[in-house]
Parts: structure tokens; C-alpha cells; sequence
């Protein structure tokens, strides 16, 4: 749609600057699909990064558990459906 993907992995963001130009028709449907995303963006680090409790660094295997990972990637794939039309 024209605008750079995020440095920081907030799509979101790229989305709702766009969503300003984009027809009435289709802001709706970024609105609902920015929603969805800004849900997920914590997970993008959450599942790669170690996290610090004191001292310890814990993997994030030992945080991050099978059901979470089921569902915020069947929410991802909810959004790739959801946007899948928009693309060229």
C-alpha cells in the first residue's frame, strides 16, 4: 500500500497511518485488522527473547506455552485471511 514495514515490528502503526487515505469502505476493515494486530505485536519478542526475572534470564520456553503459541498464530492466520483480498 505504499508505506515501509515497521523497524520495530509495529505494523500497526504503518497500517493506521495509512488507514487516514484509504476509502471509507476499506478503513473499516483496517480498523478491525489493526485491532487484531496490536494484539499480536507483543508476541513477536515474547516468543523470541529471553526475559530477566532478577538475575536470571529465562528462555522463552519457559514462559511461553504451547496453547499461547496456538493461539495468537490462529489469530495471525485470521488477519493473512482478513487481508489477503487487499493485496495487489
Amino acid at each position: 500500500m505504499g508505506a515501509k514495514p515497521s523497524r520495530k515490528h509495529r505494523n500497526s502503526l504503518v497500517l493506521n497511518r495509512l488507514s487516514s487515505t484509504a476509502p471509507p469502505d476499506l478503513q473499516t476493515a483496517l480498523r478491525e485488522i489493526i485491532g487484531s494486530m496490536k494484539t499480536l505485536e507483543p508476541h513477536i519478542t515474547k516468543a523470541r527473547y529471553p526475559i530477566r526475572t532478577g538475575l536470571e534470564l529465562l528462555p522463552p520456553s519457559k514462559f511461553y506455552t504451547k496453547e499461547t503459541a496456538e493461539k495468537v498464530l490462529t489469530e495471525a492466520q485470521k488477519i493473512v485471511i482478513r487481508v489477503k483480498p487487499y493485496l495487489i
